[in-house]
């Protein structure tokens, strides 16, 4: 009788709902210190879409596991109308193509920028002064989240 009477007092724990409960938290793969050491590696349009096939062709994606996020060091200037520009050397098609093959695959695309003026590590060109510039380039790319850090002036 005693532990009857005690379940009558113990409550249930509140947790989060998100609406079902087989949805995931966001899965994927972002670069940041994928490729070496933190702050030195940079990954690079090849790169980015053998690690989208592979997560698609492995498993992977199958599980939940649906996102590319490039991190810093991608857009090393910006144009003559203040346009970030990825870094011809490593996106010779620049960023669009990229994001088209990880879409094309099902799978989402996100990458990062900065609030300030420059990046956190690569000290690039972040988004101060060109949010909405940034936001228009980003929405003409078709990405799926960008990754915000806030760094520089």
């Amino acid at each position: 009788r005693l532990f009857a009477c005690l379940l009558l007092f113990v409550r249930k724990g509140a947790a989060y709902d998100n609406g079902s409960p087989t949805r995931k938290p966001p899965l994927g793969w972002q670069t940041w210190c994928a490729a070496g050491q933190c702050g030195t590696d940079h990954c690079e349009d090849f790169q980015i879409r053998a690690t989208a096939k592979a997560m698609s062709q492995n498993g992977m994606q199958e599980v939940g596991f649906e996102w590319i996020v490039l991190d810093d060091c991608w857009q090393p200037t910006r144009d003559a109308n203040g346009i970030l520009v990825p870094k011809s050397e490593w996106f010779p098609h620049g960023m669009k193509p990229v994001v088209d093959y990880v879409h094309s695959l099902g799978m989402k695309f996100g990458l990062y920028t900065s609030v300030g003026d420059r990046t956190c590590v690569g000290g690039k060109p972040g988004s101060y002064g060109h949010y909405k510039q940034d936001a228009d380039l980003f929405a003409s790319w078709n990405l799926d989240y960008v990754k915000l850090d806030y760094c520089g002036g």
